[in-house]
């Protein structure tokens, strides 16, 4: 079988691979019944009757048989054929957006603290889900900002930084660039905040190509709460152990919802006093904490709002600065004759300790 192959020119790489005989244009079966009907029927009707032996006529008979098998074998072009088997992985494209717009933080993570949408993006691609995915398919990782780039992997896509997102041309890249070449899927991790729309043929080529489209959306549909400690009002000095009160507007999207306030000293993070309000129909609210001096000096307080996160922590705290004076307040009372309420007050300011008082009655009767 060697030499036959040497004589039909086969590559030697080839010669010892397992091979197998085809024609390259197959007859259908019903051609060859007939074909062999007449190829069996014309070396009998050419031979039945002419003069000479039987066993000459059958050798005639044959050989013509052989021949015309021989013509109709050579017209379906047979050929020796090597089969070869290549696997070729089809493809998985991940679109993930990577504009500005992930940088708000609207979502919460299992700790209930506020996080971003391009956190959120971060941890999905964590996942060893996209390394089983990797197993059977391969992957392509692609930026989407106002262009669709591919990179090499999941961690050299750039930074959410983006000032816009066509998430529809880029479906439309995709769909071009994956011409001729099998695509399993495509995966979509985006807010879903595209300055363009899917257009008609973008999605016939998609149904056209059977490609099934995954999203994976990204931030709260809602909207998140914001709070926010829109005003804040205090004196700016008071004296020691004086009830100093500090007067705060609140705000947030939500109407009638409660609201704790909370009013601590900056440094140390205690608190001074704290109180729940609930918001009105325009979501604002008006609350009076009370704070006492424990030493003199300025200080530092903040009205803050405890509570579950919102989009921007930022405006959840106003500061509070006063200064405390530890001295007794000057009192200079002056009052014509003694009636009965210069003696009530005189005692009063007397009796006061925290109160130093010049006291002078301009006349002592009446007349």
């Amino acid at each position: 079988m060697e030499w036959i192959l040497n004589q039909l020119g086969a590559p030697a790489t080839q010669q010892g691979q397992p091979w197998q005989f085809v024609f390259e244009k197959p007859a259908p079966t019903w051609l060859w019944f007939v074909g062999l009907i007449v190829i069996f029927s014309m070396p009998i009707f050419s031979y039945a009757n002419i003069r000479g032996g039987r066993g000459f006529r059958i050798i005639l008979a044959s050989l013509r048989t052989i021949v015309l098998l021989f013509i109709a074998a050579m017209a379906m072009e047979p050929a020796i054929e090597w089969p070869q088997e290549r696997t070729e992985p089809d493809f998985v494209e991940v679109l993930v957006d990577r504009s500005s717009s992930l940088q708000v933080r609207d979502t919460a993570d299992d700790q209930g603290k506020a996080i971003s949408r391009d956190e959120v993006v971060n941890n999905i691609l964590k996942k060893n889900t996209w390394d089983k995915i990797a197993q059977e398919h391969k992957i392509d990782w692609v930026s989407v900002t106002g262009t669709a780039t591919v990179v090499q992997d999941k961690q050299s896509l750039p930074g959410a930084l983006g000032n816009r997102t066509l998430l529809a041309s880029a479906l439309n890249e995709t769909l071009q660039r994956n011409l001729g070449r099998p695509l399993s899927a495509i995966v979509v991790l985006s807010d879903g905040r595209s300055q363009d729309a899917l257009n008609t043929t973008t999605l016939r080529q998609i149904q056209s190509m059977g490609v099934p489209v995954f999203t994976i959306p990204l931030g709260d549909p809602n909207g998140m709460n914001d709070h926010a400690v829109v005003s804040v009002e205090a004196p700016q000095t008071g004296f020691l152990l004086d009830q100093i009160p500090v007067q705060a507007q609140v705000s947030t999207r939500k109407p009638n919802e409660k609201i704790h306030v909370v009013l601590r000293e900056k440094d140390t993070l205690k608190k001074i006093d704290e109180q729940d309000v609930v918001s009105g129909s325009d979501g604002k609210a008006n609350i009076t904490l009370i704070g006492q001096g424990s030493k003199p000096g300025s200080v530092v307080w903040e009205v803050a709002i405890d509570g579950s996160p919102d989009i921007d922590q930022s405006n959840d705290i106003q500061r509070v600065d006063i200064s405390f004076i530890d001295r007794p307040i000057r009192v200079l009372y002056l009052d014509g004759w003694p009636r009965w309420e210069f003696r009530y007050i005189k005692n009063i300011l007397l009796r006061e300790k925290g109160i130093e008082s010049s006291i002078m009655l301009l006349s002592a009767d009446r007349d």
